[in-house]
């Protein structure tokens, strides 16, 4: 009897470990993730300068991991008020090196440059697999996957926990960056059918986008079952008592794909904006948030209208990385890519004035989507000091889309510019010179990863007594699950298998 009341005593004490935090300022959420592109920055003077990473070995793995993992992990931890002093460490010889050294030959020599015969409507040649997006999305899945199990432990600190209805945090930031990248590469569907002039019809898109989400949707149900099963602890107004992440995740595509009529007439990004606008009248001036904060829990919509009613300010955020991937992942892009999906007679359009050489593109790129941050950066520091609105993801409102939008637009160009000026000219690079194994492995069973890392927070939780873990206990049991994710990847990825759901 006193084992069941000490471990309901320490499942509410892990539940209240996590409930009603603030967050913290946006500017050392930024510093604190400047690490995964410092160790990128590092990782490319490293496979520039001295190949490296290009004949992989156990040695070169381990920095990989090191570099991929372990660096994120200790800028949300140990390293977590002074991330700063983090990314000095890991730059300072890097910067070094980049000027001591001039880039290897052996690099520039094995380039597998696309051949000029290749005909400028190959759908290949126009949305090829781009090393940035890659780093970027690998990336946030490791931060993501890391800051799961870490927020348990009290080595993680509580400015960069969830936030209970209004601020700022990291692992905030991280659920709205998931939905922003899953947007961006949804674009690439709707541009093969733009450059293809292929029609589809909306009834046929729905039901494809169902078919899609059904494994997502499992997934919910699955981890709702197991949560209510092993009575293990939650947080209600997350998500709601039945809601959770990976159904919204799962309804996303579907609702998406009612909008796919749009784009060839009104720009993606404006109805985006607009839905985020609206919804914020609706909580603001349609009395919405009292609503989410003071309704009693006696119905289903009730009990779950933390999940029902963000899903709008997802579907937002979901909507603007759309609108992203149609300007970052054509290999040619113009001004009119800013706003709508380019067809073929574009792409033509754009050869003849003779600026689809790679170069230009990337520093269009990178112009673009600074542009897009500034305006929405600039639209949050508006809505946050002259309406005086506060982000919170609690309700995925206005202030929360920008901000999450703003630091994704930053962080994509910030890999471009990596690459341009490590490299020079990357595109004339190959692929997998490019993107460090592990990072490419994750990204490749994203979801799977994600499941696993799930998985494993449940299982360490059921067995560990996180919150009273020592210092040294949390660091090694975080390293081992490092390690464990990233191995798996690895060995996933090895082997060709990628497990899509």
């Amino acid at each position: 009897m006193s084992d069941a009341i000490q471990g309901l005593d320490l499942k509410q004490r892990k539940e209240d470990f996590v409930s009603g935090l603030t967050g913290g300022p946006v500017l050392e959420i930024y510093i604190c993730t400047l690490v995964a592109a410092s160790s990128y920055f590092t990782y490319s003077v490293l496979q520039s300068r001295f190949s490296y990473f290009k004949k992989p070995t156990l040695l070169s793995r381990l920095v990989d991991i090191s570099l991929s993992w372990l660096t994120p992990l200790l800028s949300i931890t140990l390293y977590s008020n002074n991330s700063s002093v983090l990314n000095i460490l890991i730059l300072l010889p890097a910067i070094i090196t980049f000027f001591s050294h001039s880039i290897d030959k052996s690099i520039t020599q094995s380039a597998a440059k696309q051949s000029k015969s290749t005909k400028s409507d190959d759908i290949k040649q126009y949305l090829p697999k781009v090393s940035f997006l890659t780093v970027y999305r690998g990336g946030m899945m490791i931060l993501t996957c890391l800051a799961i199990l870490a927020v348990d432990f009290k080595i993680f600190p509580r400015k960069f926990a969830k936030v209970e209805t209004w601020g700022t945090s990291l692992m905030d930031l991280g659920v709205g960056s998931f939905v922003f990248s899953m947007g961006l590469v949804s674009a690439r569907a709707t541009l093969v059918d733009r450059f293809l002039s292929r029609k589809t019809s909306r009834v046929s898109a729905m039901l494809v986008s169902f078919r899609q989400a059904l494994s997502v949707l499992a997934l919910g149900a699955i981890r709702l079952l197991l949560v209510k099963a092993f009575n293990y602890q939650e947080h209600v107004t997350e998500y709601g008592v039945h809601w959770n992440f990976f159904i919204t995740l799962g309804l996303l595509p579907p609702f998406v794909s009612l909008f796919d009529m749009f784009p060839r007439k009104i720009p993606l990004i404006f109805i985006s904006l607009t839905i985020a606008v609206g919804y914020e009248l609706l909580l603001n001036k349609g009395g919405l948030v009292a609503y989410l904060i003071t309704a009693p829990r006696d119905t289903l919509i009730n009990k779950n209208r933390e999940g029902i009613f963000s899903f709008i300010g997802y579907l937002s955020i979901f909507l603007i990385g759309k609108a992203t991937g149609f300007y970052t992942l054509p290999s040619s892009v113009s001004i009119k890519s800013y706003f709508y999906p380019q067809s073929k007679a574009d792409l033509v359009v754009v050869q003849k004035k003779g600026v689809s050489k790679q170069q230009p593109t990337r520093a269009k790129k990178v112009i673009m989507l600074i542009a897009s941050g500034v305006i929405l950066q600039l639209l949050y520091f508006f809505a946050r000091n002259y309406f005086r609105l506060i982000a919170s993801r609690r309700f995925a409102n206005l202030c929360y889309i920008l901000y999450v939008c703003a630091f994704n637009l930053w962080n994509l160009a910030l890999f471009i510019l990596i690459e341009v000026v490590v490299y020079g000219n990357p595109d004339a690079l190959d692929y997998s010179l490019l993107v460090p194994e592990t990072i490419d492995s994750v990204n490749a069973n994203g979801l799977p990863i994600f499941l696993l890392a799930n998985v494993s927070t449940g299982l360490v939780n059921m067995n560990v007594n996180t919150i009273d873990a020592s210092k040294i206990q949390s660091i090694i049991i975080l390293i081992l699950y490092s390690v464990l994710l990233a191995t798996i990847s690895l060995f996933l990825w090895k082997k060709g298998i990628i497990i899509k759901l």
